[in-house]
């Protein structure tokens, strides 16, 4: 094993122990559970809102991405 993954196995069992005295741990974990799903829903609909976007903005300006393309492949003097 590595220094870190040693080093938050360390860490790890006085946090668990910790949390194992709470009686609302299961109950807070449950919430913090759903917080990162959430979010991850949010960032996946945005992410795919963007890519939406760009596809729609590339169709309604098709020589837009062309100039874009050849501005970055031949440096500016």
């Amino acid at each position: 094993m590595n220094r870190q993954s040693e080093l938050n196995n360390l860490l790890l069992g006085p946090v668990m122990l910790m949390m194992c005295m709470k009686s609302d741990t299961e109950e807070k974990l449950g919430y913090l559970a759903s917080i990162i799903e959430a979010t991850f829903a949010t960032i996946q609909t945005f992410r795919s809102g963007l890519e939406n976007f760009q596809t729609a903005m590339a169709k309604a300006f098709p020589n837009s991405t062309e100039n874009q393309q050849n501005n970055q492949q031949t440096p500016e003097a």
